[in-house]
């Protein structure tokens, strides 16, 4: 029976041994499981905020390039203006005169 005996006591102790080394895998492979989760959660926001700081860079730039087209298209229309208006003043009086007389004309005929 000591034959026997100590059979069942080696099978019992390499089963404690292995439910022992399958609990420390299961605990290593939940501490990769968690240590992985982490880095991807920290590389997901980096990447967040690269992408947040670009898009602000982009938009800056994009807001410079419209107000840079907009004080261009501005100029344009001041010197559209005073063309415009330099050649009123040019005729204006021409014109006046021409309006009087043609009103004075107009009332001379009735």
């Amino acid at each position: 029976m000591n034959e026997l005996e100590f059979v069942l006591n080696k099978i019992i102790d390499m089963d404690t041994r292995a439910k022992d080394v399958k609990n420390e895998a299961e605990e290593k492979q939940k501490f990769i499981e968690e240590a992985t989760k982490e880095k991807i959660k920290e590389i997901e926001n980096s990447m967040l905020d690269e992408s947040k700081n670009k898009l602000d860079r982009i938009h800056l730039e994009e807001m410079n390039n419209a107000r840079l087209e907009a004080k261009k298209i501005l100029d344009e229309a001041d010197v559209k203006c005073e063309k415009i208006e330099a050649a009123y003043s040019k005729s204006k009086i021409a014109l006046r005169d021409r309006i009087v007389k043609e009103i004075l004309n107009g009332s001379k005929l009735r």
